[in-house]
C-alpha cells in the first residue's frame, strides 16, 4: 500500500511521524522541565532560605549567649558595656532573620517546632534581661542564677533550632530526590522516544529510498547523466545492467528502442518516399513526351485529314456537276419527275452551297497548315454538316431512284451518281 502512494504523500507522512514524534517529546520534555521547575523553585524560594535564615538565627541566638558569658566575666566598665552592645545588635540581627524565616515556614509541624521555640527563646531572652540588670546592680550571685535558669531555656530553643534545621534539610533533600526522579523520568521517556523516533526515521528512510529507487529504477544521478545523454540526441548510449526490471530506467530504456525503432521506420518511409518521388518524375516526363507525341500525332492527323477533306470536295464537285447535268436532263420527263427533280435540285443547291464553303476551308487549310490547325476544330464542325448533307442528300437519291425506275438510262446515271455520293459519304465517315 505504502508503494502505491505518491513521493509526496510518502515524504509527508514519514516527516509527519518524525515531527509528531518530535512534538511528543517536547512536550515530554516541557512537563518534566515544569516539574524540575516546581522542585527548583521549592527548592530556592523555600526550603534552602528557611535553612539560610535557620542559620542566621542560630548563629545570632549563639552570639547573644556569648556576648552574656562575656558580659558576665568582665568586670572592667568598658568591656563589660562593649559586651552589652554586642547583645544588642546580635538580638537585633536575630529578629530581623527571625522574622525572615517566619514568612517561609509551609507545614503545620515546621510551625509547630517554630512555635515551641519562639516560646523558648522569649523565656531566655526575659532571663538574659534580667540577668543583665543584676549585674547593673552589682548583684553577681543572683545574675549567675539567671544565668544557669537561662541556659536551661537556651538549650531546647537550640534545639528546636536544629529540629527546624533537620526539616528544612529533609524537605530540601525531599524536593531534590523528586526532581531527580522527574530528570530520570523525563529522561528514560526521552530516551524511549529518541529511540522510537530513530527506529522509524531509520524505517521510513529505508522504505522511502526502496520506494523512490523502486520508481526510478536507479540511481537519480545516474539517471539524470542517462537522461542528458538522450536529450543531447545520443540514442546509443549505453545502459548498465538493472538488477531488477521496472521503474523510470526500464521505461527509458524502452523509450529509447522505440525511438530507434521509429526513426529507422521514418528513415526507410523516407527512402520510399523519394524513390516514388524519382519514379513519379520518370512518369511526368514520359507521360509529357507523350503528350508531345500525341499533340504532333494530331497536328499530322489534322493535316492528313485536311489533305482527304481537299480531295473529298473535288470529287464532291465534280459529282455535283454530274448530278446537276443528270437533273437538268431528268427535268424533261413527267411533271412528278420534274417536282422530284427540283427539289433534288434544291438540295443538290443547298449541298453545293455546303460544298463549296468546305471546299473554301479546305482550300486555306492547303495554303497555310497554321490556319488549318486553328480551325481544325471549325473543320470538323463543317464536316459533319456535310456528312449531314449528304446522308440527307442520299436519302433523297434514293426516293428518286425508286420514282425514276422508269427513265431508263437517265435513272440509271442518277443510280451512278448515287453510288458516288455513298462512296463520298463512306470516306466522310472515316
Amino acid at each position: 500500500m505504502f508503494s502505491s502512494l505518491k513521493l509526496s504523500l510518502k515524504l509527508s507522512l514519514g516527516f509527519g511521524a518524525l515531527l509528531v514524534l518530535m512534538l511528543i517529546s517536547g512536550g515530554v520534555a516541557l512537563t518534566a522541565l515544569g516539574s524540575l521547575n516546581n522542585n527548583v523553585v521549592q527548592l530556592s524560594a523555600n526550603w534552602l532560605p528557611s535553612i539560610r535564615d535557620i542559620g542566621k538565627v542560630d548563629h545570632h541566638a549563639q552570639a547573644v549567649r556569648r556576648n552574656q558569658l562575656h558580659y558576665l566575666g568582665v568586670e572592667d566598665p568598658a568591656l563589660r558595656k562593649e559586651a552589652a552592645q554586642g547583645i544588642e545588635t546580635a538580638a537585633a540581627e536575630f529578629e530581623k532573620a527571625r522574622s525572615s524565616y517566619e514568612t517561609l515556614i509551609s507545614s503545620p509541624e515546621e510551625r509547630a517546632i517554630y512555635d515551641d521555640f519562639v516560646s523558648q527563646w522569649t523565656a531566655y531572652w526575659g532571663l538574659s534581661r534580667q540577668m543583665m540588670d543584676a549585674m547593673e546592680k552589682g548583684d553577681k550571685a543572683h545574675a549567675n542564677e539567671l544565668n544557669d535558669q537561662a541556659l536551661k531555656v537556651f538549650g531546647p530553643a537550640m534545639d528546636d533550632l536544629a529540629k527546624l534545621i533537620d526539616l528544612n534539610t529533609k524537605g530540601g533533600e525531599t524536593e531534590a530526590k523528586a526532581a531527580q526522579a522527574v530528570f530520570e523520568r523525563g529522561k528514560m521517556l526521552n530516551l524511549t522516544i529518541m529511540l522510537l523516533a530513530l527506529v522509524i526515521g531509520v524505517g521510513v528512510a529505508i522504505m522511502l529510498i526502496r520506494s523512490v529507487l523502486a520508481q526510478l529504477g536507479e540511481d537519480p544521478g545516474y539517471l539524470y547523466d542517462i537522461s542528458s545523454k538522450i536529450a543531447g540526441g545520443d540514442l546509443d548510449v549505453a545502459f548498465r545492467p538493472q538488477k531488477k526490471e521496472g521503474g523510470v530506467y526500464h521505461v527509458l530504456q524502452g523509450m529509447v528502442a522505440t525511438m530507434k525503432s521509429k526513426i529507422a521506420e521514418a528513415n526507410q518511409k523516407t527512402a520510399e518516399a523519394a524513390e516514388q518521388a524519382r519514379l513519379a518524375d520518370i512518369a511526368t516526363a514520359e507521360a509529357n513526351e507523350a503528350k508531345t507525341k500525341a499533340e504532333r500525332a494530331k497536328a499530322e492527323g489534322m493535316m492528313h485529314a485536311a489533305t482527304q477533306l481537299e480531295k473529298v470536295v473535288e470529287v464532291l464537285s465534280s459529282a455535283s456537276e454530274e448530278l446537276s447535268a443528270q437533273i437538268e436532263q431528268s427535268s424533261r420527263g413527267t411533271e412528278v419527275q420534274s417536282q422530284r427533280v427540283g427539289e433534288t435540285a434544291t438540295a443538290m443547291e443547298e449541298m453545293n452551297a455546303t460544298v463549296l464553303e468546305v471546299a473554301k476551308n479546305a482550300s486555306q487549310a492547303a495554303d497555310s497548315s497554321a490556319s488549318a490547325r486553328t480551325k481544325a476544330a471549325d473543320g470538323e464542325k463543317i464536316v459533319a454538316q456535310v456528312v449531314e448533307g449528304i446522308n440527307t442528300m442520299l436519302k433523297m437519291s434514293q426516293d428518286i431512284k425508286e420514282d425514276m425506275g422508269v427513265l431508263g438510262k437517265q435513272a440509271e446515271g442518277i443510280g451512278q451518281v448515287m453510288n458516288v455520293i455513298s462512296d463520298i459519304a463512306d470516306q466522310t465517315n472515316l
